[in-house]
């Protein structure tokens, strides 16, 4: 599967960032702050293929951790480029996936790229980094 099988085939994004040096501001910058509160807002209704739910899929992409040890992540986003939600503003939800890896995790750093094999479901979750419009309990993560 392919980033791009992720986001409807009608939908189209207008982005509140177009034109704008995101770059050139620290992540602490009120006006970063405001623009990702900007950039948020207007993906509150962002769609997600509903017929990709409950498809078994294998995705490559880019490890975002949100739970773990320091040596295993057991919850991460997965995202399309390196660099997403730390470096430069997250992606739109349809294009990140929400992961939940069972048992003891996985041995991984933030933007290890990784291919993921399981069921993915569309379904909305939240996070301090990122809003995913899709969620996975992959059967078997690999190095990419």
């Amino acid at each position: 599967m392919t980033w791009d099988m992720l986001i409807p085939e009608d939908y189209e994004f207008d982005d509140p960032l177009e034109g704008i040096d995101v770059g050139g501001y620290a992540d602490d910058d009120p006006r970063a702050i405001e623009l990702l509160e900007k950039l948020r807002a207007s993906w509150a209704d962002t769609p997600v293929v509903d017929e990709l739910d409950g498809e078994r899929v294998r995705l490559g992409g880019f490890v975002v951790p949100l739970e773990g040890d320091g040596s295993r992540v057991t919850e991460f986003l997965l995202v399309p480029f390196y660099g997403a939600c730390i470096h430069v503003p997250p992606p739109p939800p349809n294009q990140v996936v929400h992961v939940h890896v069972n048992g003891d995790g996985i041995s991984a750093r933030s933007f290890d790229a990784v291919w993921l094999t399981g069921t993915m479901r569309a379904q909305r979750s939240s996070s301090e980094l990122a809003d995913a419009g899709y969620s996975m309990r992959p059967d078997r993560v690999e190095p990419f």
